[in-house]
């Protein structure tokens, strides 16, 4: 409908409405007397300190009410009293009502008084010492002082200058290294601040213990070691310590440096200077020790094949040397392993050297082993699934199983009867490609042995989403979308896009091929598509015009979007509907009026005077976007919105139903066929939910 056109519409005894509320002069008579009908507050609630005032703003309806007076109440004035002018004055912390009352009809309304006691601020705060001297270790207390005592927000905090030097904790401090530092408090509330000057001397710190890192030790005559002694805690200050031997023809001792004489056993003792403070180290004394001068095998090659076994012997020289100890190790466990026996068990084909060394002097020999092959038959193969469900576009991995387990070949190949329906890759990767059914078969190398899955595919379900909100959220929508004149959804002034949706697996559908893709407009001068590229996918763009729109004709543009790939169509056509960009929003609403010859607006209450008996004028309701300067309606149809309108009086105001055009946004049509009221309701609600509700009283007089 386009309210720009002429449109008279007449019919016998209608007469044209004049903008000035359709009021006749030769009907004039002396006003009668309007009865109060209500009265409402701009502020339900409001907030005081003690001793504020503010003023109740009342409204009594109607406006042109013959007696307007009201008076006022407080419902405890030792919270706050008011005025008979609606003056309210603060007086103590808590709560009070205050009633406004028409003195016609006795209609109230009332403000929540909420007072709060008056705010006193900080005016500066102090410490009970200015200045501290602790030793390293020490603790001191400071107090602050908040002034004035009744301050409302006394909390503070503490600062160090330097932590290690003092570290504060709510007013604790603790000395630490020898130095300087400056401990500040400060208010919350005005930042005021004191200070105290802290000087941290350093204390003696006494020794509590002493250890040894070897409680027990065994040489051989003549070997030396060194004993380590550690004085607690680690800064005591003073850390000298004495070292004595309980016997020093078996073992000396000089600093710590031990050194072993004849055979035998001794105590050491390590004595600390502060405090007398001991730890001890037993130490026995053996003869000395045979040197190990070389090692032998049996056997310098050896060959086995797979899953045999061999033991080499070694021999240590000189046959009466004192530590004959041995380690075995191949260079290659995978072909060949070898225990701490000697004995060598072949594990694959291949070479490995067997080491042999000698725990004294780290004397070695070795043996190469060469190992051959025992070949192991495949006997069959199995699958870890015998029937596979996916989507299109899903995939799973089938894992074989060949037997049995030391089989000399496993090796295996994978193939599906089908691949336009799934594939499958070497690793047993199978990916769903269009709905259908295919069996995946994998077959042993050695033995042609077979297992088979039967994989079935089902279609991936797609639908189409809109982003025009913000760039992350993807929003279902149906056959109509608002939008506002000059919103930016994506960096773009009157840019947003329409995406498939991959509702099976509740994702962004990720297809780049743009043949996929279609679509038209109705009117690309009001809102253009095109199919754009965003790297690995594709999505439909739609472009909408910058000329405001004027009237419905122009507001509004029918969409066409077609997407074909994945197994899947899915088609939509939508209307978009084009708000002003001076309206508050895409999805708030207000209502004009139009009388066959001129558009206006309406309030809550409507007078109109019939000119004669027989007059039957009319007017129409149109929902529109609110705070638009220009007057059209909202172009969604019976299919795209849902309204609704009653008359509670039918004989004063008859309402029709009417469209301009074969689905075109419907609207009501009020006939005056009488005199006396009615009210009239009114509501629309868009696609998401959201409602413009009108109730409207018509007095109709002669």
């Amino acid at each position: 409908m386009k309210l720009g056109k002429s449109i008279l519409l007449f019919a016998t005894g209608v007469i044209a409405l004049a903008i000035s509320a359709f009021t006749v002069a030769s009907c004039v008579r002396p006003a009668a007397e309007i009865a109060v009908t209500g009265v409402t507050v701009s502020q339900p609630s409001l907030s005081l300190e003690e001793g504020e005032t503010a003023t109740i703003s009342y409204t009594v309806q109607p406006k042109d009410a013959t007696t307007p007076d009201v008076s006022f109440s407080s419902s405890d004035t030792s919270v706050a009293t008011v005025s008979n002018t609606g003056i309210v004055t603060a007086v103590a912390p808590g709560t009070a009502t205050i009633t406004v009352k028409t003195k016609d009809g006795g209609f109230t309304a009332t403000v929540t008084i909420t007072v709060k006691a008056k705010t006193v601020a900080v005016t500066g705060i102090s410490l009970d010492k200015t200045e501290l001297t602790l030793k390293s270790g020490e603790k001191a207390t400071l107090t602050a002082t908040v002034t004035p005592a009744n301050a409302t927000d006394k909390s503070v905090t503490w600062i160090s200058s330097d932590p290690p030097v003092a570290a504060i904790d709510n007013g604790e401090i603790l000395a630490g290294k020898p130095g300087t530092a400056t401990i500040t408090v400060k208010t919350k509330d005005g930042g005021k601040t004191a200070t105290c000057k802290v000087t941290v001397e350093s204390g003696d710190v006494a020794v509590t213990g002493v250890s040894l890192d070897k409680t027990e030790l065994t040489l051989k005559s003549g070997e030396k070691a060194t004993l380590t002694a550690t004085v607690t805690p680690e800064d005591a200050t003073d850390k000298t310590v004495t070292w004595t031997t309980s016997d020093a023809a078996v073992v000396a001792v000089d600093k710590g440096e031990v050194l072993a004489g004849k055979p035998g056993k001794a105590t050491i003792t390590v004595k600390t200077n502060d405090g007398g403070k001991t730890a001890t180290c037993s130490i026995t004394v053996e003869a000395a020790t045979v040197a190990v001068t070389g090692v032998s095998l049996d056997k310098t090659e050896l060959s086995l094949t797979e899953g045999g076994s061999a033991t080499l012997k070694a021999t240590v020289t000189p046959e009466d040397a004192t530590d004959k100890t041995v380690s075995w190790k191949s260079s290659d466990s995978a072909v060949a392993t070898v225990d701490e026996n000697g004995k060598v068990t072949a594990v694959k084909a291949g070479s490995a050297t067997i080491t042999v060394t000698t725990k004294d002097g780290s004397k070695t020999a070795t043996c190469k082993v060469t190992v051959t092959a025992a070949t192991v038959a495949v006997t069959g193969v199995s699958l870890d699934k015998t029937e596979l469900s996916l989507t299109e576009g899903g995939s799973a991995t089938l894992k074989a199983t060949v037997t049995p387990e030391d089989a000399t070949n496993k090796t295996v190949s994978w193939k599906s009867s089908d691949s336009a329906v799934a594939t499958v890759d070497e690793s047993g990767k199978v990916t769903a490609v269009k709905a259908g059914s295919a069996t995946i078969t994998v077959t042993t190398k050695d033995g042609g042995k077979t297992a088979t899955c039967k994989v079935t595919v089902t279609a991936t379900s797609v639908d189409l989403k809109a982003v025009y909100v913000n760039s992350t959220d993807y929003i279902n929508f149906s056959n109509v979308l608002h939008f506002k004149n000059g919103s930016n959804y994506r960096g773009v002034v009157n840019e947003f896009l329409i995406v498939p949706w991959n509702t099976t697996h509740n994702q962004l559908l990720q297809d780049s091929d743009e043949s996929h893709y279609s679509c038209s407009s109705s009117n690309t001068s009001r809102a253009g598509v095109k199919v754009e590229s965003l790297g690995s996918r594709c999505a439909f763009c739609v472009k909408v015009g910058t000329d405001e729109p004027t009237s419905q004709s122009s507001s509004f543009c029918d969409l066409e979007f077609t997407y074909k790939g994945n197994g899947a169509t899915v088609t939509k056509k939508v209307r978009l509907v084009i708000a002003h960009s001076k309206a508050v929003s895409a999805f708030d609403y207000d209502m004009f009026t139009y009388n066959g010859s001129s558009q206006g607006t309406i309030g809550d209450t409507y007078t109109y005077t019939l000119k004669s008996p027989s007059d039957a004028s009319f007017i129409r309701l149109f929902t529109e976007f609110k705070g638009s300067p220009s007057h059209y309606s909202v172009a969604d149809n019976a299919d795209m919105a849902s309204y609704s309108w009653s008359s509670s009086n039918t004989s004063v105001v008859y309402i029709t139903a009417k469209t301009l055009e074969t689905g075109d946004t419907p609207y009501p049509e009020l006939s005056f066929t009488g005199t006396g009221t009615s009210n009239v309701k009114y509501t629309y609600t868009d696609y998401w939910g959201n409602s413009l509700v009108k109730n409207i009283k018509f007095t109709v007089s002669k």
